[in-house]
């Protein structure tokens, strides 16, 4: 049926929405071409806020019904522990000030002082709010910070086009 539906529209036909106006690109709904998949979404999508409120004719279309929030990033601060602790005060452990030493000397798996301190020093540094807490916004630079520090010492290990 999706593959109808292309060939329609690469012949001429019509889409369903305007270009930059379909709630698929906003992320609100979703379509299941897959059987297997549609019938989970029946059984179990109402718990994560997708349900089938339009388009009955379409039998893969879902909507999201906003009925459901999940945080996007739960933050990181003092007492906080885990795998999200450890991964990036392991990058807090390997990325240099400039002409400096790295934040961190190793990587505990315990977010504490030291940690909260070294977090301030990276949002200090990088021109980030300095409340020593890994938010959206320092995580987002913790890694791209590493990302690129990394590259530019292994760079001689990195395939041709992951050199730049």
């Amino acid at each position: 049926m999706q593959e109808t539906r292309w060939r329609v529209f690469l012949e001429g036909g019509p889409l369903a929405a305007q270009v930059g106006a379909s709630l698929h690109g906003m992320g609100v709904c979703v379509d299941n071409p897959n059987g297997w998949e549609q019938s989970w979404i029946h059984e179990h999508g109402a718990r994560f806020g997708w349900v089938k409120n339009e388009a009955f004719s379409e039998a893969w279309h879902f909507n999201y019904d906003g009925s459901v929030h999940f945080p996007a990033f739960t933050p990181l601060k003092r007492g906080s522990k885990g795998k999200r602790v450890k991964h990036y005060t392991r990058r807090l452990a390997f990325i240099h000030r400039k002409n400096g030493p790295t934040y961190l000397k190793r990587a505990p798996g315990r977010f504490g002082r030291r940690v909260g301190r070294a977090v301030e020093g990276f949002q200090r540094d990088h021109g980030l709010k300095v409340d020593g807490e890994i938010g959206p916004r320092t995580a987002g630079r913790l890694d791209a910070t590493f990302h690129h520090q990394y590259r530019a010492r292994h760079a001689d290990h990195l395939p041709k086009g992951a050199r730049k």
